[in-house]
């Protein structure tokens, strides 16, 4: 019942209820706790789903979520928030490598190739903001709130790129 309820039924990544408890259980376990949150949006994923199905959609997802897996070491930890969103916590190394993470993590997307439903090849890619523990705030919430200001500027300056969050 416990992986269920902290389980992402479709990509089978930790799902939002995961990703709370896990970031309350990291700050209060760790004197010296440092993270980069992450805020992670596939771009045009609608597209993907009204020009292919929602079975299509489902295969992106499925597809980046194990690319994101398959990519992250264990100072990290990745959930789906929802939707199209997901949250990637770097935990304890510094701030331009876990940007560096983010960026190549971001190349690494873009060379996936996906089959589509009438045979032809796409690629994908997602935009992320970026917000850095004890700078742009101290809980999940905050921080969260702040990767997402971030994200929204990455979408309004033409997608498929990571942007800090530079504070208001």
């Amino acid at each position: 019942m416990f992986e269920l309820a902290h389980t992402d039924q479709l990509t089978n990544v930790p799902n939002r209820r995961a990703l709370f408890a896990k970031f309350n259980q990291l700050q209060s376990n760790h004197e010296e706790f440092s993270c980069i949150v992450s805020l992670i949006d596939l771009d045009h994923f609608k597209r993907f789903n009204d020009s292919f199905g929602h079975d299509f959609g489902d295969q992106v997802l499925v597809t980046f979520a194990k690319h994101v897996k398959d990519s992250i070491d264990d100072t990290c930890y990745f959930a789906r928030l929802g939707g199209e969103e997901f949250c990637l916590i770097q935990i304890n190394i510094k701030d331009t490598f876990c940007f560096a993470n983010t960026e190549k993590l971001l190349q690494t997307t873009k060379t996936i190739k996906l089959m589509t439903p009438d045979n032809s090849n796409i690629g994908m890619s997602f935009s992320a903001g970026v917000a850095v523990y004890g700078k742009d705030g101290i809980s999940l919430d905050e921080l969260l709130n702040n990767a997402d200001k971030a994200l929204y500027i990455a979408k309004e300056n033409g997608r498929s790129r990571v942007v800090k969050f530079e504070g208001v």
